[in-house]
């Protein structure tokens, strides 16, 4: 599991709902990703530099009293400046509220497909509560959906239906690794979690620690693939990650989100993969479609 906090705060700081959906791993770094629904349209008045030198140091001087008080040491803040085509848009669709969310999550995690799972959320269980400052609480059913929307459950249920006759085709293409330099496939969620993995070569955790060695991935079109190569333990490893475009459809009180899954493959270096990833990803396909 790969997202562990949730919160739903205002632009006032008034905190309207915390959820712990997993506990954080030690010595692992994470993210705390921000997405925005209050972002107001209006022109704002430019802040003179000597004001910023301030906030900037009781920015800092926060951060950091923060991060000792929940002992969590604090490596990189990123910040976007207002342009005309941002890079990881985090400013969301829809009426101008006082909503922020907060997400704590593995790094690796694709922003985009993270931010349309918030989406989806705050669109059919936070937007109908605004303002928040009066809201009355979430439902235990409500927060159930929340948990299952962000650890995949739909995804993770679909996929274990069917993992014994995913199993067979792994491992058939496994079989022929000393030809193909194929050593593990791996079925990864909608923003890249780790859902399950075939082969002995890595273990489970093994895979996780592989995949956070990683830059974050972005948009990988349909049936599109792309590479990283990794030293791992020591080891330099080839690994793939492919959009099958098969997956499960995400609905809730009237809103869908496809999420399709991702193929995970490790190979040795110098394989030959791009020769064989399109018929592996078409038979796995033939029982993720079906």
């Amino acid at each position: 599991m790969t997202i562990y906090e949730f919160n739903v705060i205002t632009t006032t700081g008034f905190p309207y709902y915390g959820l712990k959906i997993n506990e954080i791993p030690n010595g692992v770094r994470i993210s705390l990703r921000f997405f925005d629904f209050s972002k107001d349209k209006c022109e704002e008045e430019l802040i003179d530099p000597e004001s910023k030198v301030e906030l900037t140091a009781g920015l800092i001087a926060a951060i950091f009293e923060f991060s000792r008080a929940i002992d969590r040491k604090i490596y990189m803040l990123e910040f976007q400046s207002e342009g005309a085509n941002p890079i990881n848009d985090n400013v969301l669709d829809g009426p101008i509220s006082d909503t922020l969310i907060t997400c704590s999550s593995e790094s690796y995690l694709n922003q985009e497909a993270l931010r349309q799972k918030i989406e989806l959320i705050y669109k059919t269980i936070i937007e109908p509560r605004a303002p928040l400052m009066f809201a009355e609480e979430l439902l235990p059913p409500e927060e159930d959906v929340i948990e299952n929307i962000l650890n995949d459950k739909k995804a993770r249920d679909y996929l274990l239906s069917r993992v014994d006759a995913l199993t067979k085709v792994a491992d058939m293409f496994l079989l022929e690794k000393d030809q193909s330099g194929l050593e593990q496939v791996c079925v990864l969620s909608f923003d890249l979690s780790l859902i399950h993995i075939f082969g002995k070569k890595y273990s489970f955790r093994d895979v996780e620690k592989i995949l956070r060695k990683m830059s974050q991935a972005h948009e990988i079109p349909i049936y599109g693939i792309k590479q990283r190569i990794i030293n791992y333990k020591g080891e330099i490893i080839w690994v793939y990650i492919n959009n099958s475009g098969g997956g499960v459809t995400e609905s809730y009180m009237g809103e869908k989100l496809f999420e399709p899954y991702y193929y995970l493959y490790i190979c040795k270096p110098e394989s030959h993969l791009e020769d064989i990833y399109e018929n592996i990803m078409n038979k796995l396909n033939e029982i993720i479609k079906k």
